[in-house]
């Protein structure tokens, strides 16, 4: 198994047989493919893509991990500045 062979989906909104909305990079995958850009070097995405891939990340971490990003990333910036002081 490689780190990319993990699929998550949404159990409310799963449907056998179809496609799934999945929290993973295969939202670029499917924009880079729809675009014709599958494939080629350099390709910059917009920042549309960027933001709604960031957010599909946030939400598997958080239905995961049980605790909000923000919170996350809040005591990490709150540890390391006590330790840097």
């Amino acid at each position: 198994m490689v780190t990319d062979s993990s699929r998550f989906w949404s159990a409310s909104s799963y449907r056998v047989g179809q496609s799934q909305d999945s929290f993973d990079k295969q939202h670029v995958r499917d924009w880079l493919t729809n675009a014709d850009l599958a494939g080629k070097e350099g390709v910059e995405l917009p920042e549309e893509v960027v933001r709604s891939t960031e957010q599909k990340y946030k939400d598997a971490y958080e239905r995961l991990v049980g605790s909000r990003w923000g919170d996350v990333l809040n005591t990490a910036h709150n540890k390391a500045h006590a330790v840097a002081e």
